[in-house]
């Protein structure tokens, strides 16, 4: 695979253990700075595809590698290519905004002296700033999904890829269609006009 493709996914199948067959050879490749969506209903594999990538779903057969690293042989590597940005809350609401990206920036080794100032851009840019040193658990389920949820994604400097599934804020969306956040992004929803929006 080329070093211009950020994902590729080949004869992808998942069978779960009640006999459901969510995934039926699904083929796809994402060239490098691409903004890909996947759009379809709910229970199309949509969100089954993004886990496999992620090593959060074991895959029954097929290939998946992102940028050109390999889910099966080389999952550390493959996965310090993504930030993902789930549809839930996956942080500790106990925690301040500002804290949440700086921490998170730690896991892909981003010195504080950088992260702090990057994270502090990015919660502005997504309309957090004033609430940055608030706690999570104060902000509004929409801002505590798609706004304080994208920068654990993006605020890294080490991903490539974020893979993203979009919410309904404004500011996020306005982020994302500015490339402010990865060379290549993956969206998946059901949502027609959120994709048509985006892609």
């Amino acid at each position: 695979m080329s070093s211009s493709t950020a994902l590729k996914i080949d004869a992808l199948v998942k069978t779960y253990a009640n006999g459901v067959q969510a995934l039926k050879g699904v083929s796809l490749e994402v060239p490098a700075g691409d903004f890909f969506a996947l759009l379809g209903p709910n229970g199309a594999g949509k969100t089954t595809i993004i886990g496999t990538t992620c090593g959060l779903v074991n895959k029954s057969g097929g290939t998946v590698s992102v940028f050109g690293h390999d889910i099966d042989t080389e999952p550390e590597m493959a996965r310090a290519q993504i930030g993902l940005v789930g549809q839930e809350i996956n942080f500790n609401p106990f925690e301040k905004p500002l804290d949440i990206v700086v921490n998170q920036g730690g896991y892909y080794g981003v010195p504080r002296s950088e992260a702090i100032p990057r994270a502090k851009q990015l919660l502005t840019d997504l309309g957090l700033g004033e609430k940055m040193n608030d706690r999570s658990m104060a902000l509004s389920s929409s801002s505590r999904c798609s706004r304080t949820g994208l920068p654990p994604g993006a605020g890294s400097r080490s991903p490539q890829s974020v893979l993203v599934r979009p919410q309904d804020s404004p500011q996020t969306w306005f982020h994302l269609s500015k490339g402010h956040v990865a060379r290549s992004t993956l969206l998946w929803s059901y949502v027609v006009y959120q994709i048509f929006t985006l892609a």
